[in-house]
């Protein structure tokens, strides 16, 4: 299988009041990836964010246009239970989103994506994941 994939910004906040993407029109978000798809012949897209609605609708758009999906959700400096909530909710949200027969990817703090397709998610704390 070859991949063909674009990192997508959903905004992160790596200096305080510095956000990465300030602005997120969801119809501008719907519009870009279709156009990564498209345009782009892109297979798949890689979506990173802190935001989890930004990141479920962006991953929703994606999967609509056809493209595999592979999240990358991020919480910078955050504390050890917050970090593991966050990724869990994040894992639930690609779950729900691989049920309905998208093709989902999970890769967290920069890492190569550790399950793929066929596999769902694992929350982290179930894979002794430590932050």
């Amino acid at each position: 299988m070859r991949i063909r994939g674009v990192v997508y910004d959903t905004g992160i906040e790596l200096l305080p009041g510095r956000p990465s993407r300030p602005d997120f029109d969801p119809d501008q978000v719907r519009d870009d990836l279709r156009v990564i798809a498209t345009a782009l012949g892109a297979t798949a897209v890689r979506l990173v964010g802190q935001d989890l609605g930004r990141l479920r609708l962006a991953a929703e758009a994606a999967a609509e246009a056809g493209l595999a999906v592979w999240l990358s959700p991020g919480l910078p400096d955050a504390e050890p239970p917050a970090a593991r909530a966050h990724l869990a909710a994040c894992a639930d949200d690609a779950e729900r989103l691989r049920t309905r027969g998208a093709e989902v990817c999970w890769s967290s703090a920069g890492r190569p994506p550790c399950s793929c397709a066929a596999s769902s998610p694992v929350p982290p704390p179930q894979t002794g994941w430590r932050p």
